[in-house]
C-alpha cells in the first residue's frame, strides 16, 4: 500500500466497540488560535476590563463626513496628541465628545468637529482626553445600542447560554451512550503526549506574544507631572508701651497700636520656601510699608532693602516711623484738599525666587500683605491672619516604568521581558524533551502504534492466524488507514499488531523478523 505521508497521526481513532472516533484538533493550530486571542485581547480589551481600548458610539453629526451617527469608534490612549488627531475628551457639562484637534493653546488642546464651523468652548488638558481614534466601524454602534433593549438582551443571553451549555450537553450525551452500550465509562488515564505538546505550544506562543509586546515597547516613558511648592511667611511686630494700657509693657502682634504712646513700630517678616523635591534657589527679599487711602492713592516706605535669599528662606525687618506716616498724610491732604478719616497702612514684603525645582525652571514672586486701619488715634489690625501661604506649581516631566495593560492591572515592561524570556526557555526545553520522545517513538513501530491509538487498542496474548490470509503492512499509516476504512479494532499481540477483516489478517510487525503466532 502506498503512503501519502510519513509520521502523521491518522485523523481518527478507534473506540472500544470498534467504531472510529474523530481525533482532537491539531495542538499547534489550537495554540496558534489561543495566541491570536491573547493578542486580540491585549490590543482591543476595554479599559473597564484592564485593557487599553475605549469604545465610543457616535451620537451626533459634528464629525460628518468622517464619521456618522451610529458609528462605533475604537480609541487608544496615547502618551502625546498632535494637531489632526481625532480624540474623545471629557467635557465638564456635556460628557464624552469626539472631535479633531486643530491647535494647542498654553498646554491645552483646541478642538473642533469636522462638520462644525466653530471651535469647542472647552479646551481639555492631556489628562482630560480618553484616547485617540484607532479605527471605526460604520453603523455597528447603532446595532450595539439597539441590543440594549430588553428583548434583544434576553435573546442574546439565551443564545450565549445555549452555546456555553452545548459542549457540556454533548459530553453528557456521549457518556450516557458509552454507559448504555459498553458499560460504565472508564476515567481518563492521564495527560497524553498530544495534551503535553499542546500545553507546551500554548506556553511558547503566549511567551512569544508577551515578548512581542515587551520588546517593542521602551522600558521607560516620560509623562508630565505637576511639582508643587509652597511660599509661607509670618508677620510679627512689637512695641514698648507705658504700663497700664496692656497687661504688660509690650504691644505684640495682633494688638492695636495707640499713636499717642507709640511713635515707632518694629515689624518683621520671616519667609520660607518648602517642597519635597530637590531645589537650587536664588533670590532676594525686601520689606516695605504701604500707605493708601482706599481710592487708589498710595505711597511706599522702604523698611529693608533687598537682601539675598539664604537657602530656602529669609527674614526681613524694619521700623515704621508713625510720625513719617502722619507727615505723608498731612502733605497729601494739604496738596489735594481731600480729607480722610482713616487710611490703610500695610506691611508689604516682596520675595523674588529664581532657580530650578526638580530640574525644571522656577521663577516666582510672593507678595503677601498685613494691613492696619489708621485713624487719628490708633492703628488697628484689619486681620488676625499673620501666617500667609501661597501654593505654586511647576509643570515638569517624570520618568516612569512602561507597562503593558492586562486584565485587572498592568505588567512592568522590564518584568514582562524577563518573564517572556523565562517562559520561552521553559517552552523550548520542554518542547525539545517532548520532541526527543516523539523521535524515539517514531523509531519504534510498537511505540508509534500505541502513541497514535493509545487506549483504544485491543490486546491479545496469542492470536491464531492459521486459517487466515495474512497481508503484511509496511507502515503504521497503512494500518491506520485500513482501521479507519474497515471500522475494526486493532489487536496488539506480543509480535505485532493485527487487523482482522473476515478471512484476511492485516499484520504490522513490531520489529523486523518478528513472526505473529
Amino acid at each position: 500500500m502506498k503512503r501519502r505521508h510519513n509520521g502523521v497521526t491518522p485523523p481518527h481513532r478507534l473506540s472500544r466497540d470498534g467504531r472510529m472516533t474523530r481525533r482532537a484538533p491539531n495542538p499547534m493550530i489550537a495554540a496558534l488560535l489561543l495566541a491570536l486571542l491573547v493578542v486580540a485581547w491585549i490590543a482591543a480589551a476595554p479599559v473597564q476590563f484592564g485593557g487599553q481600548a475605549m469604545y465610543v458610539i457616535v451620537s451626533g453629526n459634528s464629525m460628518e463626513p468622517t464619521m456618522y451617527r451610529g458609528d462605533l469608534a475604537v480609541l487608544l490612549r496615547a502618551e502625546a496628541y498632535r494637531v489632526g488627531d481625532v480624540v474623545t475628551y471629557r467635557h465638564p457639562t456635556i460628557g464624552p465628545v469626539i472631535h479633531r484637534i486643530i491647535g494647542v493653546d498654553d498646554g491645552r488642546f483646541v478642538l473642533q468637529g469636522d462638520h462644525n464651523s466653530w471651535e469647542d468652548d472647552y479646551r481639555p488638558a492631556h489628562d482630560d482626553i480618553y484616547g485617540r481614534l484607532w479605527f471605526f466601524v460604520p453603523r455597528l454602534g447603532a446595532a450595539l445600542d439597539s441590543m440594549r433593549a430588553p428583548l434583544p438582551m434576553a435573546l442574546l443571553a439565551l443564545a450565549i447560554g445555549a452555546i456555553a451549555m452545548y459542549p457540556a450537553l454533548k459530553i453528557g450525551t456521549r457518556q450516557r451512550d458509552a454507559g448504555t452500550s459498553a458499560g460504565p465509562a472508564r476515567p481518563h488515564a492521564g495527560l497524553s503526549r498530544s495534551d503535553l505538546l499542546f500545553a507546551v505550544a500554548a506556553l511558547g506562543f503566549a511567551a512569544a506574544v508577551l515578548a512581542l509586546f515587551a520588546f517593542t515597547r521602551p522600558l521607560t516613558r516620560t509623562t508630565g507631572v505637576d511639582i508643587p511648592y509652597t511660599h509661607s511667611g509670618q508677620f510679627s511686630y512689637r512695641a514698648d508701651v507705658p504700663p497700664g494700657i496692656y497687661d504688660g509693657t509690650v504691644a505684640q502682634t495682633g494688638d492695636p497700636i495707640f499713636r499717642r504712646v507709640t511713635s515707632a513700630l518694629p515689624a518683621t517678616f520671616a519667609y520660607r520656601f518648602s517642597t519635597e523635591q530637590p531645589t537650587q534657589l536664588s533670590g532676594n527679599c525686601a520689606l516695605y510699608a504701604e500707605l493708601s487711602d482706599g481710592d487708589g492713592w498710595r505711597r511706599s516706605l522702604e523698611l529693608q532693602p533687598e537682601t539675598p535669599l539664604q537657602g530656602t528662606g529669609c527674614t526681613v525687618a524694619g521700623i515704621i516711623d508713625l510720625a513719617q506716616v502722619q507727615a505723608l498724610i498731612d502733605a497729601f491732604e494739604e496738596q489735594t484738599g481731600v480729607s480722610r478719616t482713616q487710611y490703610t497702612l500695610a506691611l508689604a514684603p516682596r520675595v523674588t525666587i529664581t532657580g530650578s525645582l526638580a530640574g525644571e525652571g522656577l521663577d516666582d514672586t510672593f507678595t503677601p500683605r498685613f494691613a492696619f486701619r489708621v485713624d487719628h488715634d490708633r492703628l488697628v489690625p484689619m486681620s488676625q491672619e499673620t501666617m500667609p501661604a501661597q501654593q505654586g506649581m511647576v509643570r515638569g516631566t517624570k520618568v516612569l516604568a512602561s507597562t503593558i495593560p492586562l486584565p485587572g492591572g498592568a505588567l512592568d515592561v522590564g518584568m514582562a521581558r524577563r518573564l517572556a524570556l523565562s517562559l520561552l526557555m521553559i517552552a523550548i526545553s520542554a518542547g525539545l524533551l517532548l520532541w526527543r520522545g516523539v523521535l524515539r517513538t517514531e523509531q519504534d513501530t510498537a511505540a508509534r502504534v500505541r502513541f497514535h491509538f493509545g487506549e483504544h487498542l485491543a490486546t491479545a496474548r496469542a492470536l491464531d492466524l492459521s486459517g487466515a490470509r495474512v497481508v503484511d503492512l509496511a507502515e503504521v499509516d497503512d494500518l491506520g488507514k485500513l482501521a479507519e476504512r474497515l471500522g475494526r479494532p486493532i489487536i496488539e499481540t506480543p509480535h505485532g499488531f493485527v487487523l482482522l477483516d473476515g478471512d484476511v489478517a492485516y499484520r504490522l510487525r513490531s520489529q523486523a523478523g518478528d513472526e505473529a503466532p
